[in-house]
């Protein structure tokens, strides 16, 4: 079941918000369809939901995109700052010992309150359907909401939206597999979220908000990081030559999605901010999205026909119009004291 396909839902057994179901779900704005990068990552999609259920503002925590690098073969990959998830949102993050039956720790923390955020396989979550779901093995990481162990049935924030599963896709991401326990697996990476702060609001939340924008704009690379990815571009294409559409997926993933969906977010965040101010530097930061777009499309027929085209020009393009919008975030800032 998902947000875009809803069944009724039971009574959550356990759960911090009994209200809330998968059941007419609807999607945070930043995940519409109609956008560049609908999807970004798991660790920050599921974050993007998880706030508009608390009655956040999602859009406060994207100042960290202002600070994104490449390294080697990757861009950064979207996570936000524990830091400023307690600072706006109020939710405090700690890390989550699994060392009884898996199931039992879940139910514990729920029931008092918490979400928990699991490590766990694509492979299992229905929303996935299409991409991993029983097609393939993908790690990616679920916010669970409410756990009823008597019906073998778990809701979850990932992607893009609420969703629910059940049955054996219940075993396998709660149990992994059910006759493994104990010694014989090791256990997933868990943490523990729970609400005990008090979030920010209005404008507080704002002026909050332009000033770590202002730290991570402080911490952006001095190099280029999208003259780095270009100069890795051509030995890289040609490597994925005949390995596959999976194989040009996972890169793509880390590259262009990452860049492209970082500064599609960042305009969002500037427009949050105050939309006026920021303007010359969210039409660049656009350029930026849609750019990496074109780029992943014009790529994958290459690669799909073995082909390794020269993208200089719009490498190009998409460098000049990073720096643009890093400036015009710089300059706006600066008026804005």
């Amino acid at each position: 079941m998902n947000a875009l396909d809803p069944q009724p839902a039971s009574q959550p057994a356990a759960g911090p918000a009994q209200a809330l179901s998968p059941a007419g779900w609807r999607p945070h704005r930043l995940h519409a369809l109609d956008r560049d990068w609908p999807e970004t990552n798991c660790d920050l999609d599921l974050w993007i939901e998880l706030a508009q259920a608390r009655g956040g503002e999602a859009e406060a925590i994207l100042g960290f995109t202002a600070s994104q690098d490449f390294q080697s073969d990757q861009f950064d990959l979207l996570v936000p700052p524990k830091e400023e998830l307690e600072r706006f949102f109020g939710a405090v993050v700690r890390p989550l010992a699994l060392y009884e039956k898996f199931e039992d720790h879940f139910v514990r923390r729920i029931s008092d309150g918490g979400f928990v955020l699991l490590e766990t396989d694509a492979c299992y979550l229905p929303d996935a359907a299409g991409v991993a779901y029983r097609r393939r093995h993908v790690k990616s990481t679920i916010a669970i909401a409410a756990i009823r162990p008597a019906e073998r049935t778990l809701d979850y924030f990932h992607n893009l939206g609420f969703w629910r599963l059940e049955g054996d896709d219940y075993d396998m991401v709660v149990h992994r597999p059910p006759h493994l326990q104990g010694d014989e697996i090791i256990p997933p990476y868990a943490e523990a979220i729970v609400f005990d702060r008090e979030p920010l609001r209005g404008r507080a939340l704002r002026a909050a908000a332009r000033e770590r924008l202002a730290l991570r704009l402080s911490r952006a690379p001095r190099r280029d990081p999208v003259a780095a990815f270009g100069a890795s571009l051509a030995p890289r294409i040609a490597a994925l030559a005949g390995k596959g559409a999976h194989a040009f997926h996972d890169w793509a993933f880390h590259t262009l999605r990452q860049l492209g969906a970082n500064f599609e977010l960042l305009a969002d965040h500037l427009a949050w901010l105050e939309a006026d101010a920021f303007e010359p530097a969210v039409i660049a930061c656009k350029q930026v999205s849609a750019g990496a777009k074109t780029l992943q499309f014009q790529l994958a027929r290459a690669v799909a026909r073995g082909r390794t085209p020269n993208a200089d020009a719009i490498v190009a393009d998409l460098s000049r119009a990073r720096l643009t919008a890093l400036a015009g975030v710089d300059a706006s800032l600066r008026r804005l004291r």
